[in-house]
């Protein structure tokens, strides 16, 4: 999701951010070097790590590297980025020698991070990698082998690593001293609508301000029985909202409001290959038809697919995080997607209805 960030909008996730904030200035080195944060889209990964960043700036003996991901997509792209990085730690580490002319991007980070761990007064490097899954596969295993790698040989240095959730590292050194931050839905009360969630809206409403004329009942009724546990699923339907508002249109929220909405969430890619965009679709009226919260394959596959196309289907949408596997034999749709699902299914039976 592109929304700018803004720190006085950051809701929930106050236990894991107090953990990498402890992990990343406890002054001992710590048997896990690798924090790994996994999620389904909209969970609020990269609101975590920039609130982190925010966080980590009062620590003076600290120097934060927020990798560029999605531009770091080849050695020419790393070895240029790192170049400035390099350049930046000469203005805050006054004893930074010249970088060595005609060497290997391996020695400059060798020296880059020799530089900052090593002089009077020595600054702890914590590199942050954001949204790893959204480089394609040539394009990750560059990042990870010439930047992952080399910056885990320094013993001194601290690595953030966010992804989608069935996602994992390949490199083998760093995944040894990795612990895995699995983020949750914000929680329900009496299974009513999230407290996390309605202080996200009431936030939203007050500070920008941001205000919907339309009663936060009316917009919670619209997408049950979503109850905004999803913090980033949240910011897309209340941005649409107001946009249809300001367009003096009601509902304020439709059908394709919300399928739409689902495919910002899921991922630009959706749109570049419309052929992928029909078999979800199609897999998820499937699912929807079976009226289960979670189901097994042999449910899933019934009498429109064969064993192995069911599989397959439920793979791509594994890989993307719409589907996660609960154990055993049975799958489910992530909660938020499967909540908005259900509700988008809901207001098409609806929009028939009153055209009849």
């Amino acid at each position: 999701m592109s929304e700018k960030f803004r720190s006085e909008l950051f809701v929930g996730r106050e236990r894991e951010l107090e953990d990498l904030v402890r992990w990343a200035t406890d002054i001992a080195v710590p048997s896990r070097r690798l924090r790994t944060i996994a999620a389904p889209p909209g969970y609020g990964k990269t609101w975590l790590l920039k609130q982190l960043v925010c966080r980590l700036a009062e620590w003076r003996d600290l120097f934060i590297i927020t990798a560029p991901t999605l531009t770091l997509t080849s050695y020419a792209a790393i070895t240029k980025w790192l170049l400035t990085v390099i350049e930046q730690a000469g203005t805050v580490c006054a004893k930074m020698s010249a970088v060595p002319p005609d060497e290997s991007l391996e020695a400059w980070v060798r020296h880059l991070l020799e530089n900052l761990t090593q002089n009077s007064p020595s600054l702890r490097p914590i590199l942050i990698v954001d949204g790893l899954n959204e480089l394609a596969d040539n394009e990750r295993r560059e990042l990870e082998k010439y930047l992952l790698d080399q910056f885990w040989l320094n013993p001194e240095v601290r690595i953030i690593v966010s992804f989608r959730e069935e996602s994992y590292l390949i490199p083998s050194n760093p995944r040894r001293g990795e612990k895995r931050i699995s983020l949750e839905t914000f929680s329900k009360i009496e299974n009513k609508i999230s407290a996390d969630g309605h202080q996200q809206l009431h936030k939203r409403a007050t500070i920008i301000p941001e205000k919907l004329e339309a009663p936060l009942e009316e917009f919670l009724e619209i997408v049950a029985p979503y109850a905004l546990t999803v913090p980033g699923l949240n910011t897309i339907l209340f941005r649409r909202a107001r946009e249809n508002e300001a367009n003096h249109r009601r509902p304020i929220l439709n059908a394709n409001d919300l399928k739409e909405s689902r495919y910002e969430l899921i991922g630009p890619e959706l749109r570049q290959k419309p052929e992928t965009v029909k078999t979800i679709e199609d897999a998820l009226r499937q699912i929807v038809a079976l009226q289960e919260n979670s189901w097994i394959l042999e449910n899933f596959a019934g009498n429109k697919y064969t064993q192995r196309e069911a599989l397959n289907h439920i793979q791509t949408l594994m890989v993307l995080s719409i589907v996660t596997h609960i154990g055993g034999q049975r799958y489910q749709i992530v909660d938020g997607l499967r909540e908005l699902l259900y509700a988008e299914n809901r207001l098409r039976e609806k929009e028939k209805e009153n055209k009849q």
